[in-house]
C-alpha cells in the first residue's frame, strides 16, 4: 500500500524560503516556468483550514460591515500600508541614490517602480486554530470579537486559496539595490537595442522584478513567527476589490462576546448553514485552553 504524503512533516522539514526562490529566479533561463514551479511548492504549505480573528467594538457601523461581509461570504482586503506593522510589505529596501547612475531615473531621484512595490491589498490568516490566547487578545480586542474558520479545499474558495501565500520569517531586511541595478541595466540595454532595430513597441519578457516583489511581500520579521501567518493578496485594481470571496466553514464567538453580537453571529451561521461555537472558560482546565461550546 502506497504511503500517504505527510504534508505536516514536509512543512516542518522544508519551511518556505522566498530568498532561495529569488536566487533561483535570477539564474533561471525560463523565469516564468520557474516561478510557477515555486508557486506550486507554496501550495504544499497551505493547510486544509485557515483562521481569521475579527474584533468587535463600540463602533456599530464597523461591526455591521463585518457581519455583512460574513453573510456575503467575502473578506475585506486592506491597503498594505495600513497594516499594524510599519515594516509590513517592507522586508526589503533599496538605495535610490545609487540608482541615480541611470540617466532615465535622475528626474525621479533614483526611485524605481515604487508603485509596483506597494500596489497591493492584503488580509491575514493563521493556522494556529481558534484557541490561541495571543490571537484572541491581539486581533479580537481581548475576546470580545470572533474567529472564522475557512476550508481551503472548498471549491468556492479557489480564488481565495490561490491568492494565499505562507509568510516567511527572517531577522534582517533585504537590500535589493544590486538586483534593481542589474534589472534596470538589462532593461535599458534591451530597450536601446530594440529602438536601433526600428521597433516601435518595446517587448521584454522578463518578470524577475515582479516575481521578486511578490515573494518579498510575504516576508516578515521573526518576532511575528508565533502567529503562523498566511496572507491573501491581490492587486488594488483586481475585480471585486476591496473584497475577495471566502466561504466560512465555522464561526467561534469570543468568551466575552456580547449577547447582541452573539445573536448576529448566530443568525449568520443559520443563514450559511455552518456550525457556531462560543468559547468558554473552564475553571478546571489544565492546558490553558478555552473550550468551544457548540451553539448550532
Amino acid at each position: 500500500m502506497k504511503e500517504e504524503f505527510n504534508f505536516e512533516h514536509y512543512r516542518k522539514e522544508n519551511p518556505m524560503d522566498y530568498l532561495k526562490a529569488i536566487e533561483l529566479l535570477k539564474v533561471a533561463i525560463n523565469k516564468n516556468e520557474v516561478f510557477m514551479w515555486i508557486y506550486d511548492i507554496t501550495r504544499l504549505h497551505i493547510p486544509d483550514t485557515l483562521y481569521k480573528y475579527f474584533s468587535l467594538t463600540d463602533d456599530s457601523f464597523l461591526n455591521e460591515l463585518k457581519f455583512n461581509s460574513l453573510s456575503e461570504e467575502k473578506v475585506f482586503l486592506a491597503n498594505s500600508k495600513d497594516f499594524n506593522d510599519p515594516f509590513d510589505n517592507k522586508a526589503f529596501f533599496y538605495r535610490n541614490e545609487r540608482l541615480n547612475c541611470f540617466q532615465e531615473l535622475k528626474r525621479f531621484d533614483g526611485h524605481f517602480c515604487d508603485e509596483i512595490m506597494y500596489n497591493s491589498r492584503s488580509t491575514s490568516f493563521t493556522k494556529v486554530g481558534y484557541n490561541s490566547m495571543p490571537m484572541w487578545a491581539y486581533y479580537s480586542n481581548n475576546h470580545l470579537g470572533f474567529c472564522v474558520a475557512y476550508d481551503m479545499k472548498e471549491p468556492l474558495n479557489l480564488q481565495f486559496s490561490a491568492s494565499t501565500m505562507p509568510i516567511q520569517y527572517i531577522n534582517q531586511r533585504i537590500d535589493i539595490t544590486d538586483l534593481l541595478i542589474d534589472q534596470i541595466d538589462m532593461l535599458l540595454k534591451e530597450k536601446n537595442r530594440q529602438i536601433k532595430e526600428g521597433r516601435k513597441t518595446i517587448i521584454k519578457d522578463d518578470l524577475l522584478l515582479i516575481y521578486t516583489i511578490v515573494f518579498l511581500q510575504n516576508i516578515k520579521h521573526s518576532m511575528w513567527q508565533h502567529e503562523e501567518e498566511f496572507r491573501c493578496s491581490a492587486s488594488r485594481t483586481s475585480v471585486g476589490m476591496p473584497y475577495i470571496m471566502a466561504v466560512p466553514s465555522a464561526i467561534y464567538a469570543g468568551v466575552k462576546c456580547t449577547s447582541s453580537n452573539m445573536g448576529k453571529l448566530c443568525d449568520v451561521c443559520h443563514m450559511l448553514n455552518i456550525p457556531f461555537f462560543h468559547m468558554k472558560f473552564n475553571e478546571f482546565n489544565r492546558d490553558f485552553q478555552m473550550e468551544a461550546e457548540r451553539i448550532i
